[in-house]
């Protein structure tokens, strides 16, 4: 015959040492994704979608994964992946942690999840993602900033010497949006890139990039027009087409100095690279139609 577990018979203080001895083995039941009994499937790969607020076509959007300093810019239809290298060529053989995953284009609001790797592996499912490594919705990026440029003239030759007007439109979309840019006394906005995009090689020629001085300003949630010029006969553009890339950085926090550094982009300083800073921009192109000036350096 049975006896039963009598508590009143016990001091209280032995009463409380086998509470706790129970709560205890009862966490020590719970998953932890670095012991190495969890259940959850180790992968190399994490993957998915990406969509941009206001647009269909959400390509070019930066997905960073820190520590290892990993990055892949998304199609059209806003897919990216990432591939962890073997572990043997992590840190420590193998690294076990915490790491960020961010997704970045410079005029929507930076979005990131963390992430568990155990041994040089991740481990799934976890938080955003499901078994395969995949997320399991879209991340949607939150427009911060609208930019549309325009020239006038938008067709010109690298002869003329008329100066080519440039309007620089922004908008905040929510709220008021900082943002780092240059002038001169007689520029609202300086410095611009001219990317060739008739071309497989592309490439970014400098406009008015001598001589500016950098400033800080708020832009609002109503229209605001910087304008610029250039002159032909001064930057020699060879002829074909282009479009125009005006030098603004978008102030926010939380991003990573290094995710834009990974990119081989200047912090916040300028530098031909800025032409491959993920950015959403609007503006019809423009046509130089003058025979190509192969004196003029393209970066």
């Amino acid at each position: 015959m049975s006896k039963k577990l009598n508590i009143r018979a016990y001091p209280r203080h032995a009463v409380w040492a086998l509470l706790g001895c129970l709560l205890c083995w009862g966490l020590s039941c719970t998953q932890n994704p670095f012991d190495d009994q969890a259940e959850i499937t180790s992968k190399n790969k994490v993957s998915g979608f990406i969509e941009l607020e206001g647009v269909q076509d959400a390509r070019n959007v930066y997905a960073w994964l820190d520590i290892f300093e990993l990055g892949d810019f998304s199609d059209a239809r806003g897919y990216f992946q990432l591939e962890l290298p073997p572990p043997e060529q992590q840190p420590q053989g193998g690294y076990t942690g915490q790491v960020n995953l961010y997704f970045y284009s410079a005029n929507y609001k930076i979005d990131s999840t963390s992430l568990i790797i155990r041994r040089g592996e991740f481990l799934f499912p976890q938080g955003l993602t499901d078994e395969t490594g995949q997320l399991r919705n879209p991340v949607i990026l939150e427009k911060l900033l609208d930019v549309t440029v325009t020239l006038d003239p938008a067709t010109f030759s690298a002869d003329d010497s008329a100066p080519v007007e440039i309007f620089v439109s922004l908008c905040a979309k929510q709220h008021p949006v900082e943002v780092l840019t240059t002038e001169t006394n007689d520029r609202e906005i300086a410095v611009f890139l001219a990317e060739r995009v008739d071309t497989s090689d592309g490439g970014f020629i400098p406009i008015n990039a001598d001589a500016y001085r950098e400033v800080y300003r708020l832009v609002e949630n109503e229209t605001e027009v910087w304008e610029s010029f250039f002159v032909p006969t001064q930057t020699r553009l060879p002829a074909g087409e282009y479009r125009m890339l005006p030098y603004i950085w978008v102030r926010q926090r939380g991003l990573p100095r290094r995710l834009v550094e990974s990119l081989n982009i200047p912090y916040e300083r300028f530098s031909p690279n800025y032409g491959n800073l993920p950015f959403q921009r609007h503006g019809d192109g423009f046509f130089v139609t003058t025979p190509e000036d192969s004196t003029v350096n393209v970066y």
